[in-house]
C-alpha cells in the first residue's frame, strides 16, 4: 500500500495470496470508511524503495530506478503520484534507497563506495601511526590492534564484494551523479557499502 500525498487516495497492488488480497481489501475498506480515504487501485504498483518523490524548486518530481521505466509508463507514473517529472536513476544496487537519499534544498545523499574503501584504509594508518608514535600502554596497544585487524577484515570482505557485485560501481557513479546534476539536484558522495554476498556460493 502506498499513501500518496496530497491526494489522499490508497495504491493497492495486487498480490497471488488470496490472503493477503482479502487484507488488502480490508484494509481499503475500512480507512475508506473511517478516515475517508478513497482507495484506488492500480495495475502497476511500485514497492517501497524503488522511488523517491522530492521537491525541487518548488516542482514535485520523481526519482526512480531506471529499471522500473521499462516496466511502468513516465506517464502513468506522473498522473499516478501528481509530480511533473520524472527522472530515471541508473541502477547500482537492489532498490534506489540502498545507494540514494534524497533530503531538502535539493541535496541529495549518494553511496560511493571508494569513500568507504579510503575511509577504511585510512583509519587503519592513523591508528598505526598513533601505536607507533609511542606511549600507549600495552592494554590499549592490543584494543588498537584489534580494531586494526577488524577494519582490515572489513576491507577485505569490502573488496569480495565490489568484485562480484552485478553493477560496477566505477562504472555507473559518474552516471549517476551526472543525472542528479542534470536534473537540478546537488550530489552529495557519502560512504556506503554493498549488500552481502552470503547466498554466493563462490566468492574465491
Amino acid at each position: 500500500i502506498t499513501f500518496v500525498k496530497n491526494k489522499l487516495d490508497i495504491v493497492l497492488f495486487d498480490v497471488s495470496r488470496d490472503h493477503l488480497k482479502r487484507i488488502l481489501r480490508g484494509t481499503a475498506d475500512g480507512i475508506k470508511h473511517t478516515l475517508g480515504f478513497e482507495p484506488l487501485k492500480v495495475p502497476v504498483h511500485l514497492r517501497g524503495g524503488n522511488f523517491f518523490i522530492c521537491d525541487n524548486n518548488s516542482k514535485r518530481e520523481m526519482l526512480i530506478c531506471e529499471n522500473k521505466m521499462r516496466e511502468i509508463p513516465e506517464d502513468f507514473l506522473k498522473k499516478i503520484y501528481n509530480v511533473e517529472k520524472v527522472h530515471p536513476i541508473p541502477r547500482l544496487d537492489y532498490h534506489l534507497d540502498l545507494f540514494v537519499r534524497p533530503l531538502n534544498d535539493g541535496n541529495v545523499l549518494v553511496a560511493d563506495y571508494e569513500l568507504t574503501k579510503d575511509m577504511l584504509k585510512s583509519g587503519t594508518q592513523k591508528i598505526r601511526k598513533h601505536i607507533d608514535a609511542g606511549g600507549v600502554s600495552g592494554t590499549e596497544k592490543s584494543e588498537l590492534e584489534a580494531v586494526i585487524e577488524q577494519l582490515e577484515l572489513y576491507l577485505q570482505k569490502f573488496e569480495i564484494t565490489e568484485k562480484f557485485a552485478p553493477y560496477k560501481h566505477r562504472e555507473i557513479m559518474p552516471k549517476i551523479i551526472d543525472t542528479l546534476e542534470k536534473a537540478g539536484y546537488n550530489p552529495i558522495r557519502v560512504p556506503g557499502n554493498y549488500y552481502s554476498l552470503e547466498g554466493i556460493k563462490d566468492k574465491a
